[in-house]
């Protein structure tokens, strides 16, 4: 049965931040930066709701303690959710994170489109 930390103010003021670049841009940046701070303390997950996802923190595993991090709309799961989750089931939303990223970290649709040659047009 999954807790959830209460949220640090610090990634609330980043959070904030990030999405403040969304005008001109640069939040892209932004947050992939400060997924690599987040990396650096524990794996990244996140559930999709609504028209964007809920993105968590794995604080520990066992016991398993997730934190919220409130990124643009700041999504949340239901309590329920996460009552529901396990050290089991924290394992395995990080591994599929992972494969998920080692699969679009292939470039499949620039890789194919190069190797096909571009036909000479006729009349």
């Amino acid at each position: 049965m999954a807790k959830l930390k209460p949220t640090r103010p610090e990634f609330v003021t980043r959070c904030q931040e990030i999405f403040a670049g969304y005008r001109d841009n640069t939040w892209r940046a932004k947050e992939a930066a400060f997924f690599k701070e987040l990396e650096a303390i524990g794996p990244i997950i996140d559930f999709p709701v609504g028209d964007g996802k809920a993105v968590y923190l794995v604080v520990s595993e066992s016991p398993p303690v997730i934190e919220h991090i409130p990124l643009g709309d700041a999504w949340q799961i239901p309590a329920a959710h996460i009552r529901g989750l396990n050290a089991a089931a924290l394992r395995e939303e990080v591994r599929r994170k992972k494969a998920m990223a080692a699969l679009f970290a292939r470039d499949v649709i620039t890789n194919a489109l190069e190797t096909v040659t571009p036909r000479k047009r006729t009349r």
